[in-house]
């Protein structure tokens, strides 16, 4: 059996850890992670909104930002329970804010580039249909403006190792849409688990009817929108 090593790094610098897990998914816009971290210096092993990235035997997973830091400690010892969050947060979580809020004869990937105001990087693999107008709601983050048009035509919202938003035709990897995790134990090694999602899909394009498409999973979004197709998760 394979073992990987990850490696959590703030600043530039490894947190040593005695677990983590880390969760990605097609069905969502934004990987996260959770680390126990193995503190023994002075103060605090790192901050919120530190920059941080994630590696899996040499490989980048993740890059992004520290969430929270959780601490407890009792007469003999201390721990910090840290939380990372993609860079693509800023996708999901924030408002654009846009000179005008609109844009004209741009498919799907020209919007997001436009609207994409705080940096937050744009890969494009699926062809989208050219629209005439797009106008930015007031409040809607990057993610919302994008989320309607992607649904209909059939387009996945996921973020990449460096932290962008990836518009793809359909899920990487694996196409039974396995949301990916991690169990990792002392000393930084870990054994790969997957929590496999089966959808029942009717009328809908494999793939389409997404968590984020439901507004059930992730994603920055989805709430008052209709779904596409009836689904059932086997896992819940």
């Amino acid at each position: 059996m394979t073992l990987e090593r990850i490696v959590f790094s703030v600043n530039g610098a490894p947190l040593p850890h005695t677990s983590a897990a880390l969760d990605q998914s097609a069905e969502e816009t934004t990987r996260t992670a959770q680390f126990d971290i193995a503190w023994t210096g002075a103060g605090i092993p790192c901050a919120p909104d530190d920059e941080a990235t994630i590696t899996v035997s040499g490989a980048l997973w993740g890059t992004g930002y520290v969430r929270d830091v959780r601490p407890g400690h009792d007469e003999n010892s201390r721990t910090y329970s840290v939380s990372f969050v993609s860079r693509s947060c800023d996708a999901t979580e924030c408002s654009i804010d846009h000179p005008t809020g609109l844009k004209r004869d741009a498919d799907l990937g020209d919007i997001a580039r436009e609207f994409d105001v705080l940096g937050v990087g744009v890969e494009v693999k699926a062809k989208t249909i050219k629209k005439a107008v797009h106008k930015v709601r007031p409040g809607e983050t990057l993610f919302e403006t994008l989320e309607t048009d992607a649904r209909a035509q059939g387009v996945l919202i996921h973020d990449s190792p460096e932290g962008k938003l990836v518009l793809a035709d359909k899920p990487e990897g694996r196409h039974a849409e396995r949301a990916f995790a991690w169990r990792q134990h002392q000393e930084g090694v870990g054994q790969p688990f997957w929590r496999d999602k089966f959808f029942e899909r009717q009328g809908s394009r494999a793939g389409v009817d997404r968590g984020q498409c439901l507004g059930i999973a992730g994603g920055g979004g989805g709430q008052g929108h209709s779904p596409p197709a009836a689904a059932a998760d086997r896992a819940v």
